[in-house]
C-alpha cells in the first residue's frame, strides 16, 4: 500500500523546485493545502485510488471496481475523485 503522503511526491517535488527558484507557482499553493490536508487524515482506510466511470462496472455479480492504485489514507479522498 501507497500512503498519500508518497503518493503526492512529485507534486511535493516540484512545489519545492518553483521556491527554490523564486516561482510562486500553481505548484506551491496545491502541495501547502495538500500537506494541510494530509496532515489532518482522521479516516485511514485502503482506498481504490483511481475511482473513475471507466474503473466501475456493473456485472452479473453487481457493481465491481477495477484497476486499484493500492493507496491507503483518508477515505474521502476516494470520494472527493468521484466529483
Amino acid at each position: 500500500m501507497v500512503p498519500l503522503q508518497r503518493w503526492f511526491g512529485a507534486l511535493f517535488a516540484k512545489a519545492a523546485a518553483d521556491k527554490q527558484a523564486g516561482s510562486e507557482s500553481i505548484y506551491l499553493r496545491s502541495a501547502a493545502l495538500t500537506e494541510r490536508l494530509l496532515a489532518d487524515q482522521r479516516d485511514i482506510r485502503v482506498l481504490h485510488g483511481d475511482i473513475q466511470h471507466y474503473n466501475i462496472r456493473q456485472s452479473s455479480p453487481g457493481w465491481l471496481s477495477f484497476d486499484p492504485k493500492g493507496l491507503v489514507g483518508e477515505r474521502t479522498y476516494d470520494c472527493a475523485n468521484t466529483l
